[in-house]
């Protein structure tokens, strides 16, 4: 008897280690995918949140602007005053704030973050 391993069982052993390998790849790149995606969302809403914050000082008129950042993500901000059917006039204007900014994530998969909010905004 022959010690040793047939060339049937070292392509198995070859074939199990490949699948194995390719998997624990998978589980890299989706987890790099997944940072990825977080990062962006993250960075996109915080230009929404400093675009909110901005629109009180900057956007003090009903309308619609947009933009886009340093790193080439585009966003619009749109401003409509709220005006109340009934009741007492308020001393300060409500706006209605909405801004969406977009996003081109890992794979090339356009993406849009809204935020939406009401606010009073000191008159010019």
């Amino acid at each position: 008897m022959r010690a040793g391993f047939t060339l049937i069982e070292v392509l198995v052993a070859f074939t199990i280690l490949a699948l194995g390998l390719v998997l624990i790849q998978e589980t890299f790149s989706g987890s790099t995918r997944s940072r990825v995606k977080a990062q962006d969302r993250a960075e996109a809403q915080a230009l929404a949140s400093s675009l909110m914050a901005l629109a009180g000082a900057v956007y003090r008129e009903p309308g619609t602007f947009s933009g886009e950042d340093a790193n080439g993500r585009a966003w619009r901000l749109e401003s409509k005053r709220l005006e109340r059917p009934e009741g007492p006039a308020l001393a300060l204007p409500l706006f209605e704030l909405e801004v969406n900014v977009a996003t081109v994530s890992w794979g090339g998969q356009p993406s849009e973050l809204s935020l939406k909010t009401v606010k009073i905004v000191d008159p010019p």
